[in-house]
């Protein structure tokens, strides 16, 4: 099964205010292949998840992933 992953361009200007680079992202990426239904459910969002992931020195990043059909 192939899987592909949509980034907003909101995403992507927030990831790199953060600091993170390719490789942080690249895990993360690797860590919702591996695990789909990681994380919390959000209510009302069509399935999304609350991803959490460790900043060192600035607490948690909270993420939403949605997991979609037929893609």
């Amino acid at each position: 099964m192939n899987r592909e992953f949509i980034e907003l361009s909101f995403f992507r200007s927030c990831w790199n205010t953060f600091g993170l680079g390719e490789d942080e992202l690249r895990d993360l990426e690797l860590r919702q292949l591996m695990n789909p239904d990681a994380g919390d459910m959000i209510p009302d969002c069509g399935g999304a998840r609350k991803i959490r992931i460790s900043m060192p020195g600035q607490g948690p990043l909270q993420l939403a992933a949605a997991k979609l059909s037929g893609r």
